[in-house]
């Protein structure tokens, strides 16, 4: 790995750990217990970060492309493995249930890595995407696409999932998206 892309995720990493107790039981006691509701069985966090999802769900496993917070998950115990070139390091139709959680944003072309989670996501089982608002989405200078609820339909539609449902967070209301930055909308599509 190179110096400029180890410092790269470095400080992703040390900004992720930077989240505030607010956000932190947000997510554990509002956000993850709704998004997971529809979700059985072994479930993977596509960009699992810090592995706060990891800690929620415990029949969960983790992938990331940072060696750094895979590294973190590790030392906190929880189950997470380092994915290299778009490619995840499992079986196909290994999954009843992926989250890709606000990674989505970030891929200039995603098509290999949906390509890869409806590989490892069994038939007739659900993916929860989440994305920010078109505020949020100007708050971190590595997002590359910003998606409304139809492209990210449309998106997802085309690989083979269909669109079950959408809701904002932590809020339900659009207009919300362009006056608070952690404003996310949020999509269930289930693998066909």
């Amino acid at each position: 790995m190179n110096s400029i892309k180890k410092n790269h995720f470095l400080n992703y990493a040390e900004y992720l750990r930077k989240r505030s107790i607010i956000s932190y039981y947000y997510r554990k006691y509002y956000l993850y217990p709704k998004i997971s509701k529809p979700l059985k069985g072994l479930v993977l966090d596509v960009g699992c970060g810090i592995g706060d999802y990891l800690e929620f769900r415990k029949n969960t496993i983790g992938v990331d492309i940072n060696p750094f917070l895979v590294d973190i998950c590790k030392n906190k115990n929880l189950k997470s493995k380092l994915m290299r070139n778009d490619v995840l390091p499992f079986e196909t139709s290994y999954f009843e249930g992926v989250i890709f959680d606000n990674v989505l944003e970030h891929i200039k072309n995603p098509k290999k890595i949906i390509l890869e989670i409806r590989r490892v996501l069994k038939k007739n089982h659900y993916l929860i995407v989440g994305v920010p608002g078109s505020l949020g989405y100007t708050m971190d200078n590595d997002h590359k696409v910003y998606y409304d609820k139809l492209e990210l339909k449309n998106l997802f539609e085309n690989f083979g999932f269909t669109f079950k449902e959408s809701y904002g967070m932590p809020i339900n209301f659009n207009f919300f998206e362009k006056i608070m930055r952690q404003y996310c909308l949020y999509a269930r599509f289930e693998r066909i």
